[in-house]
């Protein structure tokens, strides 16, 4: 989407992992940003994590920013921690949130019953994020999203905590969850839709907005609507209507 002498800006697809960790070392979007620009990369804040500033969820698609060298991954490292880097995705949920925009704040934590999840907790991390419908659907809705913090499953976690999740989330939304906001003449339909339709939390990161680290310059760059997710829409709009 974006590149110059100090930093990229990828549109990664859903189903890539970004950096390798035990047990998947290959395959990665770090794998490949090695084999496109070998040593052209920082070193990263971690081991195995070269170029690497934030994540994005292997399941989510959309922009992630790589850094090319030391001081520009430390310079993006802050401009993330100070929120200077603008972040907005979007998401496809079950169900319509209380209003037609709002903001979610609360702590995140890890999930006490399962380790692999987050959840909505009375201490841990600060969360904010902010949310808009664009659209709504009979039982469906789609949102536009932008995060204030970057928390772990943030996005995730908070529509659930809302009572909207992401379809396709075989981790904060099963089907009994789902089809617990649709009439029952409908959960064939839906069955079919996640089973054959969506291979994937519905979460798209769409666009980033910040002033670049070095020159100051502003960059504004987007990322259209992924091919699963349109199709999506049009099936919610054909068989839930």
């Amino acid at each position: 989407i974006y590149e110059d002498e100090y930093l990229v800006i990828v549109d990664k697809p859903y189903g890539l992992t970004v950096h390798p960790a035990p047990g998947h070392t290959n395959d990665t979007l770090v794998n490949a940003l090695i084999h496109h620009f070998g040593e052209n990369l920082s070193t990263g804040s971690e081991n195995m994590r070269p170029g690497i500033v934030h994540r994005l969820d292997k399941d989510t698609s959309g922009l992630i920013v790589i850094a090319k060298d030391d001081k520009t991954h430390l310079m993006l490292s802050n401009l993330f921690q100070e929120r200077k880097i603008e972040k907005y995705y979007k998401a496809i949920s079950v169900n319509r949130p209380p209003d037609a925009e709002g903001i979610i704040k609360t702590y995140i934590n890890r999930d006490k019953k399962d380790r692999k999840k987050f959840a909505v907790s009375d201490n841990g991390k600060y969360a904010i994020t902010h949310y808009k419908i664009i659209k709504t659907y009979d039982y469906f809705s789609l949102l536009d999203i932008k995060l204030e913090t970057g928390r772990t499953h943030q996005i995730r976690v908070h529509l659930s905590y809302i009572n909207c999740p992401i379809i396709g989330d075989n981790i904060y939304s099963s089907f009994k969850r789902v089809a617990s906001y649709i009439p029952s003449n409908y959960h064939k339909r839906l069955r079919f839709l996640l089973q054959n339709h969506i291979k994937r939390q519905a979460l798209h990161s769409y666009r980033l907005a910040f002033n670049h680290p070095i020159s100051n310059k502003r960059i504004d760059v987007s990322s259209k609507l992924p091919d699963d997710m349109l199709h999506v829409i049009k099936w919610i709009e054909t068989n839930f209507s």
